[in-house]
This record gives C-alpha cells, sequence and structure tokens, in this order.
C-alpha cells in the first residue's frame, strides 16, 4: 500500500461495487492494513459500498467485532493522523537534577497535538536501557506511517541527553534505529524528532556541519529540530515549561493548517527569539519530501 500510496494512489478509491481498500481490510481482518489507512489524511472511512455498508459494517458483518470498534473508534475521533511519542526527562537519581516546570510540556504538547488529531503518548522518567528498549519496540512496529519523536532532558553536549538514571544517551544512535536497513519498515517515510535539552554551557555559538563517519549509513528522510545550537543551553521556565516547547505548541495553535516543516520552523524561530529563547537548529537527512502535521 505504501507504495501504491507513494505513486499517488487514492487511499479511497471504490472498486466496481464501490469498495475501498479500507473496506478490503475490514472484510479480510487485515488490523494493520485497516490502522495504516486510517493514518492517512486521505482515507475516508465512513464511506459505503453499493450495499450501504461503511467499512464498520463490513467488518461486524464478517464477524470482525474488534476491528469494527477499533474503525469506528477512529471515525469518531476523527481518524488519528498518527502518533506523538514523548519523552520527558523530570526527576532524576540526584533530587537537585529535577526539571521544574518541565510536567507544563507535558501538558502543552497533549493539548497542542491532540488538537491536530494526534495521539499523544508520554514516556516519563524512562532510563536509559527502558529508553533504548522503548526505540527498539518503535523499530519493530509494523503499523507505523512515519515517527515523530520528542525529547525533553537535560543535556551536555551536541547529541548527548540525561535518562533518568542520570546515564547519558546519545539521539544520533537512537536516529540510526531508523535507518532503512535497520528499519525497512519506514523506509521513505517522515522520520521526525524535537529535541529539547541543552547542547552545552555557552551562549550562542555557530553550529559546526556535521559529516557522517566512514562506514556508517547515514539516516534517511530524517528531520531534527534542535532546541539549541551546539554548544548552547536549552531555555525552560521553572513554571511554564520550556520555550521551546511553549513556542512550538503557541505556532501550532494559531496556525493549525500549516504543515510544512520548513514553514514552522520558520515561525519558530521567530517565536523563540521573541520569547528570549535560544535560536533553533533544523537538521535535515534528504531525501525528504515536505512533511505536514
Amino acid at each position: 500500500m505504501a507504495l501504491l500510496v507513494d505513486h499517488c494512489a487514492d487511499v479511497s478509491a471504490g472498486d466496481y461495487v464501490n469498495e475501498t481498500p479500507l473496506h478490503y481490510a475490514a472484510r479480510y481482518n487485515k488490523y494493520a492494513a485497516a490502522n495504516w489507512l486510517l493514518q492517512h489524511p486521505g482515507v475516508d472511512a465512513t464511506a459505503r459500498n453499493d450495499s450501504g455498508r461503511t467499512a464498520a459494517d463490513l467488518a461486524d458483518s464478517w464477524g470482525h467485532i474488534q476491528l469494527g470498534a477499533m474503525i469506528r473508534a477512529r471515525v469518531a475521533a476523527g481518524c488519528c493522523k498518527g502518533i506523538i511519542h514523548v519523552f520527558n526527562y523530570i526527576d532524576f537519581v540526584d533530587k537537585a537534577n529535577k526539571r521544574h516546570g518541565a510536567e507544563e510540556d507535558t501538558t502543552n504538547i497533549r493539548n497542542t497535538f491532540t488538537t491536530l488529531n494526534y495521539d499523544v503518548k508520554i514516556h516519563k522518567n524512562l532510563t536509559k536501557q527502558q529508553t533504548r528498549d522503548k526505540f527498539e519496540q518503535l523499530r519493530s512496529d509494523q503499523t507505523l506511517t512515519s515517527l515523530i519523536v520528542i525529547i525533553l532532558s537535560h543535556g551536555n553536549d551536541r547529541f548527548s541527553f540525561m535518562t533518568s538514571d542520570e546515564q547519558f544517551q546519545n539521539l544520533d544512535e537512537l536516529r540510526r534505529v531508523f535507518t532503512d536497513s535497520s528499519c525497512p519498515n519506514l523506509r521513505g517515510k517522515p522520520k521526525i524528532f524535537l529535541a529539547n535539552f541543552c547542547r552545552g554551557d555557552r551562549i550562542e555559538l555557530v553550529h559546526e556541519a556535521v559529516v557522517a563517519k566512514p562506514n556508517i549509513e547515514p539516516p534517511h528522510n530524517t528531520v531534527t529540530i534542535h532546541a539549541a545550537t551546539e554548544g548552547i543551553k536549552a531555555m525552560r521556565h521553572l513554571k511554564k515549561g520550556s520555550i521551546f516547547i511553549m513556542s512550538l505548541c503557541k505556532i501550532l495553535n494559531e496556525h493549525p493548517k500549516w504543515g510544512l516543516m520548513q514553514q514552522i520552523f520558520d515561525e519558530l524561530y521567530h517565536q523563540m527569539i521573541k520569547e528570549g529563547g535560544t535560536t533553533p537548529y533544523l537538521e535535515k537527512f534528504p531525501p525528504m519530501e515536505e512533511f505536514h502535521f
């Protein structure tokens, strides 16, 4: 299906009896296929065949009650566009490292992206091993049609963030979990990382170009927006949360129809500067077609 969609196939096209791909998934109890279709913005989950049946009706008639219920739930929710995975590290072994105000980031993200019709999954205070295990689970998830990850924590260099057990995890290692060879399911599909952690302890520094190491497969179709450039601390309000998340959510709330990543990033830059925050940094690994929230 992904190949057909990549070549501009209509995901709601009907056959000679007006049954859509979702009807076929419902008839043959293809749960993963139905889930994939329901995440596509062009799908019409309420389309009826010549007998007047929706995909949910067809699932019920064939005894696939669980699938029928899932389709109806998605219709009621407006057909979820996808899943946002938020890794928020708030409390640490050393209580002095607590990220005060970080709970507000969770609230802002959930409110904003739920309004945009995303399912928001919060992963709070994971250890380094739990974090790596979760990324492995995501790599193995065959139902994913895109990957959107938000990471909120302390940091100490260009790519390393702190987990709840006060170990440092390299973001670049996690991104490479989703290279084309490691995760063929997401080959050619957008992978978005939003990283809010300090990248040093200095004030505004020009970043260096990222050069891939020899014999290491680079990510493809991947975008990462960092809250700060290399060597710079990310700013966080002790009660309102991080300026990066506040600014991003403000933009998406005020412009819900915006989808182009470059357009969002440009406005994010201006909003963060206006709020007294750091300069965000956009990192792309092509080929990357425009991603729409």
